[in-house]
């Protein structure tokens, strides 16, 4: 028992690193990029994802290659053999952000304005950034960090650290965090950790978990159009208003991961995933 505690510490201590190292190196680059390109907001916000992205995975693959002999998939990533379920995600996770603006609008919080102009370059230069954000996101977190815990101490454990370490980089933008508003973020943050963990689980790969991840971002950022937590895209395929004024309702400015209208279809998806999922087994449930 005390060896498997000390090994979970181990990779611990390494996700540690990653999660430490890799967003001071994404700073400086974006910074120096910064300094030499002339880039707006949005290609600041598009260059931090590409390359923290990438850093992290870089130096998550030399972890797994170089010290523990390991390869992709012991992290539950077959391209070849999971593709399709991935893009079944993808959409799913595409999907979802739409029906909840839908749901916002049907509730009276959001006005739908029309569409905005498309910009090809940006959809191709976002689906790219968003790729490789989700992927090396799920793969840090729940591919290394849930995996290697559980699999040296126990799910509960597991959880609780994918959990909290998915979600303070969600809100470390937040100047204050004691108000209710940032509650209610958080608790929608949570939910959203414990679906993708789920998903993760019960499929008993990490694919799926990534196409989701990347559908809702790339949905909410270049379809939709809102903020994603707290960071404001530049232009949307959706056109959209205010009719509510209210943060709780609205999200406000981190968008609609800060609604609290969010969390009753974030307990749906719990809830379904739960009945769908024979956990204990690692099976889906085919009466569903």
């Amino acid at each position: 028992m005390e060896k498997l505690k000390n090994k979970s510490l181990v990779y611990l201590f390494r996700f540690l690193i990653i999660f430490m190292v890799g967003k001071p190196l994404m700073q400086f680059l974006v910074l120096f990029l910064s300094r030499y390109l002339v880039l707006d907001e949005t290609s600041k916000y598009f260059n931090l994802l590409f390359l923290g992205s990438f850093i992290i995975f870089i130096i998550l693959l030399y972890i797994v290659v170089k010290l523990e002999k390991r390869n992709l998939r012991e992290f539950g990533i077959n391209f070849i053999k999971d593709y399709k379920i991935c893009f079944k995600y993808l959409i799913l996770g595409i999907f979802l952000p739409l029906i909840t603006l839908i749901f916002l609008s049907l509730c009276k919080v959001y006005d739908f304005k029309g569409f905005n102009k498309i910009d090809l370059k940006y959809i191709i230069a976002s689906a790219i950034a968003y790729f490789i954000q989700g992927s090396s996101e799920e793969l840090l977190i729940r591919g290394y960090l849930h995996n290697r815990i559980k699999e040296h101490s126990n799910y509960t454990i597991a959880l609780i650290l994918n959990t909290i370490f998915f979600t303070l980089p969600h809100i470390l933008t937040i100047d204050n965090i004691f108000t209710l508003e940032v509650l209610v973020i958080i608790i929608n943050l949570i939910l959203i950790s414990f679906i993708f963990t789920m998903i993760n689980e019960g499929e008993r790969r990490l694919l799926p978990s990534i196409g989701l991840h990347i559908g809702w971002n790339y949905s909410l950022g270049v379809i939709c159009g809102t903020p994603i937590s707290g960071i404001q895209p530049s232009s949307g395929l959706i056109k959209y208003g205010n009719i509510i004024e209210n943060n709780i309702i609205t999200g406000g400015n981190y968008g609609i991961e800060g609604s609290v209208l969010l969390i009753p279809i974030l307990m749906l998806l719990l809830y379904l995933n739960f009945r769908r999922f024979d956990l204990k087994k690692g099976k889906l449930n085919d009466s569903i």
